[in-house]
């Protein structure tokens, strides 16, 4: 009886580390009722390089979530006004660099990985250093192209390189007193096959384009003294998530939030 006692508790001190949440995400930002089964992903917050982030991952769809304060509204109108076309325009690499420099960086293990090779400008990608990364790396490796060397001689230079992608939207708009940015965009090409099994994804990600969304909040507009709520994800086109959709439940619960208060 005691044996199975122990078990017993053992089993709910597990489920209670894992931190699961079927009923959406929990943080102590905003909650967001998102369907799936989502736990907060520490080892992906330990590379984070923005302080205070948190990341949450659905076991379902593979999807991440990372939601933070932020002390500004960021290129807002340049972004808006570069992809005044959005949802009808060519696919273009200035999509993954926007999400990449804002929300999506580079992992310093990564960098560290080929810190000594990068003069050649061919390294190795994501998925082919020895460090096992995690979901976030995942879908860097579908943003990144990698670096390559440009010019010859003495003019030679090393840039970086972005995957094409399709911008869905590049707003700015105004909802119930806050100013916000709404960026969406998805890969032209189904998700890297060497990067899903090197990440461990599910296998439903497998033959699926990569939608990438970020949300700038500033709940009192943009001359607000109040803190501004920076949100990316990136899942799957077929897990329903969109930039819209995440939107509609950020505002909505930042009020509920405000009101408790």
């Amino acid at each position: 009886m005691k044996k199975a006692k122990f078990a017993f508790l053992a089993s709910c001190l597990v489920l209670s580390l894992q931190a699961i949440f079927p009923q959406g995400i929990q943080s102590n930002i905003v909650n967001l009722p998102l369907t799936g089964n989502w736990k907060q992903a520490a080892e992906i917050e330990k590379d984070s390089s923005a302080p205070g982030t948190q990341v949450f991952y659905d076991l379902t769809t593979g999807s991440v979530l990372q939601i933070r304060y932020d002390y500004q509204l960021r290129e807002v109108t340049d972004i808006s006004q570069q992809f005044s076309n959005a949802g009808k325009g060519a696919s273009t690499p200035d999509g993954a660099r926007i999400l990449m420099s804002a929300m999506f960086p580079l992992p310093s293990k990564y960098s560290q990985a080929i810190a000594s090779s990068i003069h050649e400008g061919h390294t190795a990608k994501l998925w082919e250093v020895r460090d096992p990364g995690n979901a976030q790396w995942f879908y860097v490796a579908n943003l990144f192209g990698g670096y390559r060397m440009h010019g010859g001689g003495t003019s030679s230079e090393i840039q970086e390189e972005f995957l094409p992608m399709k911008i869905n939207k590049a707003e700015h708009r105004s909802v119930a007193g806050a100013d916000v940015l709404l960026f969406e965009a998805e890969t032209d090409r189904p998700s890297i096959d060497a990067a899903m099994k090197r990440f461990k994804m599910p296998g439903a990600l497998k033959d699926q384009r990569l939608r990438y969304g970020w949300i700038q909040f500033s709940p009192g507009g943009i001359t607000s003294s109040e803190s501004i709520i920076s949100l990316a994800f990136a899942t799957p086109v077929n897990s329903g998530i969109d930039v819209s959709g995440v939107l509609d439940q950020l505002a909505a619960n930042y009020k509920k939030t405000e009101n408790k208060n």
